[in-house]
């Protein structure tokens, strides 16, 4: 992911190349993080925009997944929204 990919650009992709992307930005994010240490990266501000662009992968892959299984689920949550409380203790 050389350039900025928009989220709808992110969207798009397939959830075995998102996870590459993640491998690759992981590997990207531990490389600017020791060069900062080193004093060898110049661009401090590149670490936080790596970051931000790894909770972007990161969100879309949540994103895939809760579609995948919103989809698989056939029974409805018999669970209740609601909390119920009692007066008496």
């Amino acid at each position: 992911m050389a350039t900025k990919t928009t989220i709808t650009e992110l969207r798009k992709m397939q959830l075995p190349d998102l996870e590459r992307e993640v491998t690759s930005k992981r590997m990207e994010i531990a490389k600017v993080r020791i060069g900062i240490e080193m004093r060898q990266e110049k661009d401090t501000a590149k670490l936080k925009r790596d970051r931000r662009d790894l909770a972007r992968l990161l969100t879309v892959i949540h994103e895939k997944s809760l579609n995948v299984s919103q989809k698989s689920a056939t029974v409805p949550s018999t669970r209740s929204t609601k909390l119920r409380f009692s007066s008496k203790q």
